[in-house]
């Protein structure tokens, strides 16, 4: 009778063990799916794409006396470099699109603080700004 109950014993400690090890490998798995899902998400997510929160239209308007629209950008915190800007001048006619970058000599991307942009068009019913994969729409009104 004692070489059943050492058998029967030894079954459940096996048992026991296997369902554990299992249990440990679930762990593992998740923890490194976990983890690669975190840092996929990380690099998708707005704070890293869009530049928001770092710059805003403050204002926008048109002037019809020089035929300018006068767009204020507010720059606070600046956290990474921004490389290019677009403007699109929506109005009810047609989108003209405007671009500001690193490489053009006679336009500078905002570090911090406010900079008036002005660009040469017909009046805009919207501005678009655009940078990156953001996009920040403000009505443009009259100076």
């Amino acid at each position: 009778m004692q070489n059943l109950n050492k058998k029967a014993m030894s079954q459940i400690v096996t048992t026991v063990l296997i369902v554990g090890l299992t249990m440990v490998a679930i762990g593992i798995v998740a923890t490194v799916v976990f983890k690669i899902i975190n840092e996929e998400t990380a690099n998708l997510s707005p704070d890293e794409i869009c530049f928001k929160s770092e710059i805003k239209i403050k204002s926008a308007c048109y002037n019809s006396e020089n035929q300018e629209t006068e767009v204020t950008l507010e720059r606070a915190f600046p956290k990474k470099q921004i490389n290019e800007i677009n403007f699109d001048l929506i109005s009810k006619a047609k989108t003209e699109s405007y671009y500001c970058s690193l490489n053009c000599g006679d336009c500078s991307i905002l570090d911090s603080g406010t900079k008036k942009y002005y660009i040469f068009s017909e009046k805009s019913d919207s501005v678009n700004l655009n940078a990156g994969n953001c996009l920040e729409t403000y009505v443009v009104s009259g100076c």
